[in-house]
């Protein structure tokens, strides 16, 4: 994990946010990143504009503010 940091620059000390997940879309360009505000398929707050069969999805937990695959 620490290589892909380095390799992206991004710092997750202070968490990560729609800027940092766009910056691992464009890193890892052949997966499609989705993340969902809930348990709701239709809830999605990003989705990377890549056409792949490869896909990440992510669900964000507002309570503890967290990503989770």
């Amino acid at each position: 994990m620490e290589q892909i940091l380095d390799t992206t620059g991004i710092d997750l000390k202070k968490g990560a946010g729609i800027p940092e997940i766009t910056t691992f879309q464009e890193h890892f360009h052949e997966y499609k990143i989705v993340v969902y505000a809930g348990l709701n398929c239709g809830s999605i707050i990003y989705q990377g504009h890549v056409d792949y069969d490869k896909c990440i999805n992510l669900l964000y937990d507002e309570v503890s503010r967290q990503y989770t695959s």
